[in-house]
């Protein structure tokens, strides 16, 4: 870039260190082995929670639910520190 333009550029104040995206973030800070164990694990939740769908409905709408809201803002384990619980 030249000097010219580097001068007039306006650096963000924010700090950008998440990906904003569950997904994204795994796969960037652990790597594409655990990405794809987590993708595993969470197929194979489904998975047992479909054998018995009538017993384990509430647990399927919760985990539909994070798998929305975590693709979507990915801003779920980014608290920075404040207790939730």
């Amino acid at each position: 870039m030249p000097k010219s333009l580097r001068d007039k550029v306006v650096a963000s104040s924010n700090l950008l260190e998440h990906a904003h995206n569950l997904w994204l973030q795994i796969g960037v800070e652990f790597g594409i082995v655990c990405l794809i164990v987590f993708i595993l694990i969470v197929i194979n939740r489904i998975k047992v929670i479909f054998k018995d769908y009538t017993f384990n409905r509430g647990v399927f709408t919760s985990i539909v639910a994070w798998v929305i809201y975590s693709t979507s803002t990915g801003m779920e384990f980014n608290h920075k520190g404040v207790i939730t619980g």
